[in-house]
């Protein structure tokens, strides 16, 4: 088997999801090439987690338990308590394939120069897969590196050019495996944004910056899309990259070089847009307000309407935008001819 020699920590955040959690671990431990350590982090469940996991897997798996703080700082006490020289992070509701951590030790053998390696995965909902193969996915442009150097059948090597990720993130924790001189660099999970929903990129863009990373092309892992992920939380999500473009730049900018601050200016202002559309959905007028008070120049007519709805009488302003989400969006509305009457 090429690349034994590599030692890997397994680290998975969890709370109140203990039939979830459990299949993750189990496939940790059945890989072709066993981890060195397993740790799994309990961020305060309210349910028998931590004693399922006790009574399953009493030798195999060092667990944590803390109080209610977050998913980052869950990772980032499963980080810090991780002995191996690399640290592979998985969370508690997603599946690695069985040879996951065995094409993750070829690749680094093979490229040793790799600080941090990055595999693509599928998503699945409802036991069905809807998407195949997350980087396969992205636009044609993203993967156009200079300077990388090709590993494998599906691997790449290089120095990922930052501002590629301001419109399109691939990245995902459960398929980042990091070692442990570039997380003493990067630094762990900012809990700053906790609450913040696709916080991860921001840790992601620190271990990207600069970094000479690895990226598997092909599928590595299954993630699990469920009952918890519903509109609401998509329309959340988008708000999220919003405040993560945000807080990058308004934390990183100059660590940022001069031609990819324009990018992320850019980024940001595509963003405003539809995060506003989705604060009306999610029938906030406060954000609707915030968002267009920043981008009120270029506001589309359709955008102004929406603007204009949050700046109704407080306790109006929600129950309009409640109606008009109820009964299909505000475009089709005015496609139809309905707002003009």
């Amino acid at each position: 088997m090429v690349g034994v020699g590599k030692s890997f920590a397994v680290v998975i955040p969890t709370a109140n999801r203990r039939s979830f959690v459990c299949e993750a671990i189990e496939r940790a431990l059945s890989q072709t090439l066993p981890p060195a350590e397993v740790i799994v982090v309990d961020d305060g469940s309210a349910d028998d987690t931590v004693d399922t996991i006790g009574e399953r897997f009493p030798d195999h798996v060092y667990l944590i338990k803390q109080a209610k703080d977050g998913v980052q700082a869950a990772r980032n006490r499963g980080i810090l308590a991780a002995k191996a020289e690399w640290t592979a992070l998985l969370d508690d509701d997603d599946l690695w394939d069985i040879n996951y951590l065995e094409r993750a030790s070829t690749f680094l053998c093979k490229a040793p120069e790799t600080q941090a390696l990055f595999t693509s995965f599928r998503v699945c909902e409802a036991d069905k897969i809807v998407l195949p193969n997350k980087f396969r996915s992205a636009p044609i442009e993203f993967w156009n590196i200079s300077g990388g150097r090709k590993v494998g059948d599906d691997g790449l090597s290089a120095k990922f050019p930052i501002e590629n990720t301001f419109d399109y993130q691939p990245f995902f924790p459960s398929t980042t495996i990091i070692h442990r001189d570039l997380l003493r660099t990067a630094g762990g999970y900012d809990l700053k944004l906790r609450g913040v929903k696709g916080e991860d990129y921001e840790f992601t863009f620190r271990v990207l910056l600069g970094a000479t990373c690895g990226f598997l092309m092909d599928a590595g892992a299954t993630v699990r899309k469920h009952g918890a992920n519903d509109s609401a939380n998509s329309k959340l999500l988008t708000i999220g990259e919003l405040q993560i473009l945000d807080f990058i730049k308004q934390v990183h900018w100059q660590k940022i070089s001069s031609e990819a601050r324009p990018l992320l200016d850019q980024a940001i202002k595509t963003k405003l847009h539809s995060a506003l559309d989705a604060a009306f959905t999610l029938a906030n007028p406060a954000m609707v307000r915030s968002f267009a008070r920043r981008i009120e120049n270029s506001l589309t007519w359709n955008e102004r309407l929406k603007f204009a709805i949050s700046q109704l009488p407080f306790g109006v302003a929600p129950r309009v935008m409640k109606h008009l989400d109820s009964v299909g969006t505000l475009r089709s509305q005015i496609k139809k001819g309905d707002m003009s009457r």
